[in-house]
């Protein structure tokens, strides 16, 4: 399994739990002949927001804003499913 291919097995397994607690969970991937694949996910709540769009080369941007208003945006080099792993359990703590 690819590392875009894991992100949406990822935010399809997720989708139901996210719903019955009132969680918005958006994904989707770019057209498979499309130059630089990539897939993306948004999670977002009344207040906060968190979104994550993944190149199959790796390129990852990362980004949240928290009912505060404070915006965090990072960019990420994956390199394999654990890096991923990590990286997802920030966009689901964003998400209080």
């Amino acid at each position: 399994m690819n590392l875009l291919e894991f992100l949406l097995t990822w935010a399809r397994s997720l989708e139901e739990w996210l719903d019955t607690r009132g969680i918005a969970l958006t994904f989707g991937a770019s057209p498979q002949d499309h130059l630089r694949r990539s897939v993306w996910v948004t999670i977002s709540c009344p207040d906060e927001e968190s979104e994550l769009i993944l190149w199959e080369s790796g390129e990852a941007e990362f980004a949240c804003q928290h009912a505060d208003g404070e915006i965090v945006q990072e960019h990420h080099e994956i390199a394999n499913i654990g890096e991923l792993g990590r990286l997802l359990s920030c966009l689901l703590m964003c998400i209080n």
